[in-house]
């Protein structure tokens, strides 16, 4: 299965939406209203944010991306609900999917996004590709950015080879090793980034062609962000 998202709510998401329909994947778009770190306009307007909900899942992400661990509780609650009310109002549909800023949570914030009737909530974590053990702790297999943090992993992947080590540096060829990883051995492959970042780094001819290559396999099942947890729940049960 695959299933991608994308964050913050940048105006950048609806030329994303095009792409990712264009190819015919789907995923979670997680939108953050009021994002601090950029200027109104630069965010996604209503309409827009309603064009892109015709074909994929919205996601609550705060009002404004703050350190949900770094504010007081009451605010970081008052972040979570508000963002969700703020969605529903715009959307007119339940709104179940949520991502932590930066991917900063703990105990007590994963509780304040359940009683706010969430019912899954993502992560930052990656290179994970089984069933999550904790729907409010959804890792990831994948983020369209090279990360030098992620160095020991790659070169681990890369079987200790430095040529493939140079090779898998570059997102594009390690996000495709990793798909085709994840259709040889099973399970989720969740692609996820920044449609702000991919304009950033020029990155969106690489993202291109990941997604026609994931394209090309027939037998994938492209799902929303809650619909794949769903379904690997199910299977899990059976």
């Amino acid at each position: 299965m695959v299933t991608t998202s994308w964050d913050d709510g940048h105006r950048f998401d609806t030329r994303l939406a095009a792409l990712l329909k264009h190819y015919g994947l789907t995923g979670t778009f997680y939108v953050c209203p009021h994002d601090q770190e950029w200027k109104r306009q630069e965010l996604l307007h209503p309409e827009e944010l309603r064009a892109i909900a015709d074909d994929f899942e919205i996601g609550g992400h705060t009002m404004t991306h703050p350190h949900l661990t770094r504010i007081p509780l009451a605010q970081a609650s008052d972040e979570i609900e508000r963002s969700k009310r703020y969605l529903e109002d715009v959307l007119q549909r339940d709104i179940t999917a949520f991502c932590y800023p930066y991917g900063h949570y703990n105990s007590q914030v994963k509780r304040l996004v359940q009683q706010h009737g969430y019912m899954l909530a993502r992560t930052t974590r990656r290179y994970a590709f089984d069933v999550p053990h904790d729907p409010f702790e959804m890792a990831t297999s994948f983020h369209t950015y090279a990360h030098y943090s992620d160095l020991p992993t790659i070169f681990r992947f890369s079987h200790w080879s430095l040529a493939q080590m140079k090779t898998y540096w570059d997102w594009e060829q390690l996000a495709i090793a990793l798909f085709e990883r994840t259709c040889q051995q099973g399970g989720l492959f969740h692609l996820w980034g920044h449609s702000w970042e991919l304009e950033k780094t020029n990155g969106w001819q690489k993202l291109e062609r990941v997604l026609a290559y994931i394209a090309t396999m027939s037998h994938v099942v492209h799902q929303t962000n809650t619909e794949a947890l769903t379904t690997l729940q199910r299977k899990v049960h059976l």
